[in-house]
């Protein structure tokens, strides 16, 4: 098992199914673990354990989209704990549509289409930003949940164009809470860390970029690679990327994470300028991985290095448009 038998367990689940469990915080669930999950074991070309997983999914579904905590007796964790989270959400009708080019011929992309559906009537706000989750009002306060090359992908697989504006909307979002000298975002907006939110924003328009050479991802990502890039250069390599980084202007952050090695990683690939950068930063992310699989368990650093060594080693694609 790539995420090892700490992490994913058939405990607390229904019969045949599976979970990410986060033995950081009492073995609960959380559907951002369980759609992590769903993107590895689609890339990972693993259809039993990405069924297991949806069967999870769909058990702890409440308006048409998954509780975003559930405890490891397989309860939502308070009443929050019925709420959505619109990150996992987005994540979760990706690895759904990507099964379905995997594994044609079954039902992924009619609950792909359904999670599409609740997104965009429960998550996206009149500024075509995506909220939080179903629970937040009108405003938008993660700038890191964009997942722009999504959005292209999801307009022509649902059919609803508007996707187009949530493009532009999450763009506008993302430019506009950037540090000017640093690149970075914050956690949310009106903070001034970046932290264990904002570190998959380079992961995430990253992807935007080495998809589709997008030229907003370029201008979004460029200077925060640049940041990253002499960061390096200048303090001993790619081990000395830390989170969170308190002001966003660039400063030492305080903890080692594949969620930041990789990510940057990614945020490099803008230019090839940046191989060695790149190289070295695969070589200690795949030492941080392996770690954080077992000693001790960290289930945020190894499954967000994993799905940033995916994106390097070119297997993290989007299979409704492959690259020739």
């Amino acid at each position: 098992m790539w995420l090892g038998s700490v992490m994913v367990t058939s405990t607390g689940a229904p019969s045949g199914a599976l979970r990410v469990q986060d033995p950081m915080t009492g073995n609960q669930t959380t559907s951002e673990g369980m759609a992590y999950g769903m993107l590895i074991a689609v890339y990972m070309s693993d259809k039993p354990t990405f069924d297991a997983f949806w069967q999870y999914v769909q058990a702890h579904m409440s308006n048409g989209l998954m509780s975003w905590q559930i405890t490891s007796g397989g309860a939502p964790n308070g009443n929050g704990g019925v709420n959505s989270a619109a990150d996992a959400d987005e994540d979760m009708a990706w690895a759904l549509v990507m099964a379905d080019k995997q594994w044609p011929g079954g039902t992924y992309l009619t609950g792909a289409k359904s999670i599409l559906s609740n997104i965009k009537s429960q998550e996206v706000n009149g500024s075509n930003n995506i909220k939080d989750g179903n629970f937040a009002n009108a405003g938008s306060s993660h700038p890191d949940y964009a997942a722009p090359d999504y959005y292209k992908t999801f307009a022509t697989v649902s059919g609803d164009t508007s996707w187009s504006a949530v493009y532009t909307g999450e763009y506008s979002q993302l430019q506009g809470a950037q540090n000017a000298t640093s690149g970075l975002i914050p956690d949310a907006i009106g903070q001034n860390t970046f932290g264990f939110d904002a570190c998959r924003a380079p992961w995430r328009v990253g992807v935007d970029f080495v998809w589709s050479a997008s030229a907003n991802a370029k201008t979004f990502v460029t200077p925060m690679a640049n940041y990253f890039v002499q960061y390096a250069a200048q303090n001993g390599g790619p081990n000395s990327i830390k989170i969170p980084i308190t002001p966003l202007s660039g400063a030492a952050g305080t903890n080692v994470s594949g969620a930041i090695t990789g990510p940057a990683a990614v945020a490099a690939m803008v230019s090839s300028a940046n191989q060695s950068f790149i190289d070295a930063s695969w070589t200690y992310l795949y030492s941080v991985v392996l770690n954080d699989l077992t000693n001790p368990p960290n289930y945020f650093s190894s499954t967000m290095g994993l799905l940033s060594m995916l994106t390097l080693g070119g297997d993290f694609v989007d299979y409704t448009n492959p690259p020739q």
